[in-house]
């Protein structure tokens, strides 16, 4: 169910965003000219690199030797805005690519991406929903360990992908009252069949 309602709606905003942006040409505002008009739609592109420190990567503290390590986090992102009267349509992007300078072993990139529609109704009536997905894993515990691979290492990186999905309609009125219902999906899956245990599903409402 969540896969396809994901699609639908990321389908829907992409098919949204290309089509008003192929309206209209291309133009660089803002100080610098660091943001970008397709047409009506906006582009905020962005970069970020960090430089980190650690006298213990792997975070060992089960009686485990530690290691230190010099980590280079590059970070791109872009997010495209689609304002439309008082409501907006986003989609975005970010990424968090993790390189050790000794321990290649611990590199990875973490991606998130998403969409979000939101309605504001003269009214008072709000309309929220957002979808995001993540790529990602929780690096491994310990240094590798020669002959044990897979579920036989006890240290090893947990590869996962999750997704959130969330609507909020909230009717405001009589100017200080308001009625909110919340809806939450969300999915938490690991990539390797061997630690499926970790998995799980959730549905709240409120």
């Amino acid at each position: 169910m969540w896969k396809k309602t994901s699609a639908i709606l990321v389908a829907l905003l992409v098919i949204l965003v290309v089509f008003m942006a192929l309206t209209g040409e291309v133009k660089a505002v803002g100080p610098g000219a660091g943001e970008f008009r397709l047409g009506p739609v906006e582009v905020h592109p962005f970069a970020g690199i960090t430089e980190t420190y650690s006298d213990n990567i792997y975070k060992s503290y089960d009686a485990l030797a530690t290691e230190s390590d010099l980590i280079t986090t590059v970070t791109p992102g872009v997010q495209f805005l689609l304002p439309f009267r008082s409501h907006n349509f986003q989609l975005n992007y970010r990424a968090d690519i993790n390189r050790y300078s000794s321990r290649s072993e611990k590199n990875y990139t973490s991606q998130v991406a998403g969409a979000e529609i939101n309605l504001d109704f003269p009214v008072g009536l709000l309309v929220n929903v957002t979808d995001y997905y993540t790529d990602s894993e929780i690096p491994r515990k310990a240094k590798e360990t020669s002959g044990l691979t897979g579920s036989a290492d006890p240290y090893r990186a947990l590869p996962f992908y999750s997704n959130d999905f969330n609507t909020k309609i909230k009717y405001r009125f009589v100017d200080k009252w308001a009625a909110e219902v919340r809806y939450n999906n969300y999915l938490y899956e690991y990539k390797n069949n061997y630690d499926n245990s970790g998995s799980y599903k959730r549905n709240l409402v409120g």
